[in-house]
């Protein structure tokens, strides 16, 4: 099996118009969301876990392609942590 396909058609439609994606996996591939299940769960145990501490985030789940937070606006600058996501990756 190729596995080349699976990174290659990245080519998607976003308010009528068409863009091609520069990195990550193909979508409609059927291994794709295997694939960012696994990538999420890896992020999760890594990654993602550090920033929900430091900026007090009570509350975090995923469901399909969404992830809700439970904060205190009071306790919790959703900004601050954004960008403590971003630093740690920065890919996604």
């Amino acid at each position: 099996m190729n596995f080349d396909v699976l990174f290659r058609i990245k080519i998607f439609t976003l308010q009528r118009e068409t863009l091609h994606a520069q990195t990550g996996l193909a979508m409609a591939a059927p291994t794709s969301s295997v694939l960012s299940e696994l990538y999420i769960e890896y992020l999760e145990h890594t990654s993602i876990i550090d920033p929900l501490i430091k900026c007090r985030i009570t509350g975090y789940s995923t469901y399909v392609d969404d992830i809700p937070l439970i904060y205190k606006p009071t306790c919790t600058n959703i900004n601050e942590y954004l960008h403590e996501l971003n630093d740690q990756c920065p890919q996604v």
